[in-house]
């Protein structure tokens, strides 16, 4: 088994010059930031951070309904059915919790970004890993410059279907710099199968914000 390679804000210059697949994750470190600058914080506003991992992690299709877990990927219908019922929410921290205990609590969860479902799995087949991240990067950054204030929504509208992955991410109002770049750099002979891998990784993970939702 090979361990991703994993690239934060203070790394993403590193990303690899080869092909392969990739994902984004919302990093926890963004929380820990927060926690660190707030002073007296307490569990409402801790709930208050926490509410973009709700943002980001919630399906874009309304919920109690069948999730399109197959894309384009028909090859695999025949195998997957999914019923997606979102269950995320804030308030999971102990309203006992001190100051203190929050702040640690953060740093618990800034060590475990990897273990929530990636937001978005890509594939670099013909162009490097480090290509493919600067398109996304310059993608958001062109709409943020154009949507100073993300896009006015309530409700629902917030998480509409269609468009790709950096609108649905100014949409949500999280930042490029809190997400996490994994990535599994592929060989010349393993990177032909590298469509097949993605098709079935959005099968078996559903990940919130790949276009194919």
């Amino acid at each position: 088994m090979q361990m991703p390679e994993v690239f934060t804000h203070a790394t993403f210059a590193q990303i690899p010059d080869e092909y392969g697949i990739y994902a984004f994750y919302l990093n926890f470190e963004y929380v820990l930031r927060s926690a660190e600058v707030k002073t007296n914080l307490n569990p409402t506003d801790f709930d208050r951070i926490l509410a973009k991992s709700n943002r980001a992690h919630r399906l874009s299709n309304p919920k109690d309904v069948q999730i399109n877990v197959y894309g384009h990927s028909v090859e695999f219908a025949s195998f997957y059915t999914m019923q997606a019922r979102h269950l995320i929410a804030c308030g999971a921290t102990d309203s006992t919790f001190t100051s203190n205990q929050l702040l640690q609590f953060a740093q618990v969860l800034d060590k475990c970004t990897l273990l929530t479902t990636p937001l978005y799995i890509g594939i670099a087949e013909k162009q490097f890993l480090s290509s493919r991240f600067a398109q996304h990067k310059a993608k958001y950054e062109r709409l943020k410059a154009k949507v100073p204030q993300p896009e006015a929504a309530s409700g629902d509208k917030k998480f509409a279907r269609g468009k790709q992955f950096y609108h649905r991410l100014v949409r949500r109002k999280i930042e490029f710099r809190d997400l996490a770049f994994a990535c599994i750099p592929l060989s010349a002979n393993e990177v032909k199968f590298a469509r097949p891998v993605e098709k079935l990784l959005h099968a078996f993970v559903n990940p919130p914000l790949s276009d194919k939702h």
